[in-house]
């Protein structure tokens, strides 16, 4: 009952019910009266269909352009643009795939790396930076993927994709593991 309930009324966007766009004519149901119905030839039938699908389908795309402008609207009215200068220190989003092969595990590798320089600000939202460290110059990286860099060795220090951590280090690794857990547990 519920489900023929929401698929007979109109949707508030598309401002049709979702029955009447899959079969071109509203829901009936049971208690529907069918007092003065008049059948129609199935040509004149095909035709009407076809006629209100198009318009229906014309007012859908209308009231979905209509409701995407106004999310637009009412994102952008609180999206402050970045404000990164030429020679601003800047950490990047770098995303490292895991690969078990090399011992790197996604969660496990910070995700910005830096400080990066602001070199040239391209656009609004685009810039090439040059990684201090090694003066690799990264172009038209989206400001989406940069912060400001504030100068603490815990949250930038460069993470090189292939580094592998040495076999000593995962074995007194695991046994710290091992040390805490029979103390704790």
């Amino acid at each position: 009952m519920a489900v023929d309930h929401h698929n007979s009324g109109p949707h508030q966007a598309t401002k049709y019910s979702p029955f009447s766009l899959v079969h071109g004519r509203e829901a009936r149901t049971l208690a529907t009266p069918d007092f003065g119905v008049q059948t129609v030839p199935i040509q004149d039938y095909q035709v009407q269909t076809k006629d209100f699908l198009a318009r229906a389908l014309a007012v859908v795309q209308m009231e979905n352009r209509r409701v995407q402008a106004s999310n637009a609207i009412a994102y952008n009215s609180q999206r402050t643009a970045p404000t990164f200068e030429e020679n601003d220190l800047v950490l990047v989003d770098c995303p490292v795939l895991s690969d078990a092969s090399k011992g790197r595990a996604k969660k496990l590798v910070k995700k910005y790396r830096g400080p990066f320089q602001v070199q040239e600000v391209l656009s609004q939202d685009s810039y090439n930076v040059l990684e201090v460290s090694n003066q690799k110059l990264l172009k038209n990286v989206h400001a989406a993927r940069l912060k400001v860099y504030h100068r603490n060795e815990d949250i930038a220090q460069p993470n090189h994709p292939d580094v592998v951590s040495p076999a000593s280090d995962i074995q007194s690794i695991t046994s710290i593991e091992n040390n805490f857990f029979h103390q704790h547990y």
